[in-house]
């Protein structure tokens, strides 16, 4: 009995999903972030000022240029990075997009 290009698709598109699934199921997942600190109490303008590493003896007014970023997104980016340095597929694969639906319900 000959294949329709339909069911021929559909049946290509369930074996490649299904290879991704289990090559992506044999990963360990990537531990979350252990020490969550509690956020700096940002009420006035110093607090937030020592959030950045930018210069005191200059005034920074290109926010809209580029920008520093604060000290959490800075230590965020630096635990990516070294996620991603010690073994990219793993990292990538082994709990990035698994926790897609957390970031999901945290910013709803």
């Amino acid at each position: 009995m000959p294949l329709s290009r339909r069911e021929f698709l559909l049946r290509s598109g369930l074996g490649v999903t299904a290879g991704a699934l289990a090559g992506a199921a044999a990963w360990p997942r990537v531990a979350p972030a252990a020490d969550v600190e509690t956020p700096p109490d940002l009420n006035d303008w110093e607090a937030v000022r020592n959030e950045f590493d930018l210069s005191r003896d200059w005034i920074h007014l290109a926010g809209l240029l580029l920008a520093s970023h604060p000290r959490p997104v800075r230590e965020a980016i630096e635990r990516h990075r070294r996620g991603l340095d010690d073994n990219p597929p793993h990292y990538l694969y082994g709990g990035y997009s698994s926790r897609e639906g957390e970031v999901r319900q945290a910013a709803a």
